[in-house]
């Protein structure tokens, strides 16, 4: 923990609330004036600091001696937190040497707390108590309810500090993904740009290319007729072939005649 960075020690005439009544019922009692010492409670969940109190109470050096107490609690801020403390302390100092404080004394009704910081509450239904007596009890008790509501809801304050700061984390990782996928989205787009502007390039060559063959073709001079393909004679032009030539060749007449 750091170190404490505030002092304050109650003395009479001040207009602190319950400065001047503590420093006079500690004279009245022989002890000294209960010292508070504070420091602040910094952390990644408190937007607004905390603040630690210590309260010392020190003991009676003469007849009947007693012990000195030390207690630490948290407190909002240190103004409103060292009233809160100094209050605590005249209750526990009074329920302390309840007995050593005259009867004929109004400190005899203040509001009392144990060592322990408990509120004293007369048992019983508090007959043959002055209303005032009881006013003071009630009112202590109530404060000290206060103050058990107030720490409650520093809790509850801090644990809610830190799921907004946890959900504040998630939602500027979130947006940094969202970010990241946003410029890839634009490279994509810019890609697929690039990506049309080519493909229409390359249909623009082909449609060219296309242009080019069609008038080729068109220049082409168309080839000469193929020659007709002879028949195959057929049997009976292969007869007459062969009786034609047999009529007209020497050997037939000589093998006419012979015949003869």
């Amino acid at each position: 923990m750091g170190t404490f960075t505030k002092l304050w020690v109650p003395y009479p005439e001040d207009d602190t609330p319950f400065s001047d009544t503590l420093s006079r019922v500690c004279r009245s009692l022989s002890i000294r004036a209960p010292m508070f010492r504070g420091r602040a409670v910094i952390s990644d969940v408190h937007v607004v600091e905390r603040w630690e109190i210590e309260t010392t109470i020190e003991g009676r050096l003469v007849q009947p001696v007693t012990d000195t107490v030390v207690y630490l609690k948290t407190y909002p801020d240190w103004e409103d937190g060292v009233v809160m403390a100094m209050q605590e302390a005249l209750a526990r100092i009074v329920y302390r040497y309840k007995n050593d404080i005259d009867e004929d004394s109004d400190i005899q009704y203040f509001g009392r707390r144990s060592s322990a910081g408990f509120c004293f509450r007369t048992k019983g239904n508090r007959e043959g108590m002055t209303w005032t007596a009881i006013q003071f009890e009630d009112m202590e008790r109530y404060a000290q309810k206060m103050e058990h509501h107030l720490r409650i809801e520093m809790n509850d304050c801090d644990m809610t500090k830190q799921i907004l700061q946890e959900n504040n984390l998630k939602y500027y990782e979130l947006k940094e993904q969202r970010d990241e996928l946003d410029a890839e989205v634009v490279q994509l787009k810019e890609d697929n740009e690039k990506l049309q502007d080519e493909t229409f390039k390359q249909q623009a060559i082909i449609l060219a290319l296309q242009a080019q063959c069609a008038h080729l073709v068109k220049q082409i001079p168309p080839s000469p007729p193929l020659p007709a393909t002879q028949e195959a004679p057929t049997v009976e032009e292969n007869d007459l072939k062969r009786k034609a030539s047999e009529e007209g060749s020497p050997l037939s007449c000589y093998g006419a005649v012979k015949r003869h």
